[in-house]
This record gives C-alpha cells, sequence and structure tokens, in this order.
C-alpha cells in the first residue's frame, strides 16, 4: 500500500477542519492509500508559506501530491485523485 503525506492546515475550533479530515481519510480508504496526516495551526509559518504558495486562502486547506486545496467542501473524486497521484 502507498503512503501519501498530506499537510492539513486548521484552526482552533474549526468544525469543517475535522470534516475535511474526515473526508480525506475516506477518499484515503477508498483509494486504497495510506495517509500520514500533518496538521498544521493556520498561524504557524509553514502553514503560512504552504497558503502562500498555494493561494489557500481559508481553512481548513490542505496539500496533496503538490496539489492544494482550501475549504471543506471538495468532492470526493477530487481528493480520491490527488491522493491516487501519489501512487
Amino acid at each position: 500500500m502507498k503512503r501519501v503525506k498530506v499537510k492539513i492546515i486548521t484552526a482552533k475550533g474549526c468544525k469543517s477542519c475535522e470534516d475535511a479530515k474526515k473526508l480525506i481519510q475516506k477518499a484515503a480508504e477508498n483509494s486504497g492509500v495510506e495517509v500520514t496526516m500533518i496538521e498544521l495551526d493556520s498561524e504557524t509559518k509553514e502553514a503560512e508559506s504552504l497558503a502562500l504558495t498555494y493561494q489557500l486562502e481559508r481553512v481548513p486547506s490542505f496539500v496533496i501530491n503538490g496539489h492544494g486545496f482550501a475549504g471543506a467542501r471538495h468532492k470526493m473524486e477530487k481528493v480520491r485523485e490527488a491522493l491516487a497521484w501519489g501512487k
């Protein structure tokens, strides 16, 4: 099983952030990919750098295999595709 690193930018008390983490886990399970999720507080320098690089303007945001996604309402298929790029 392939491993894929996912960096997720979150904020304290963010309900959508929890939903996004669940979406990523479910997409990974459906894609046969093992996910290593690295959670970054939106106030950190690394999170700010990722947000600038990938033009991510809100939380939750995540980076999968060099592709940035902003917001929790992503279509499952797009997340599956991004995870599959790591295979």
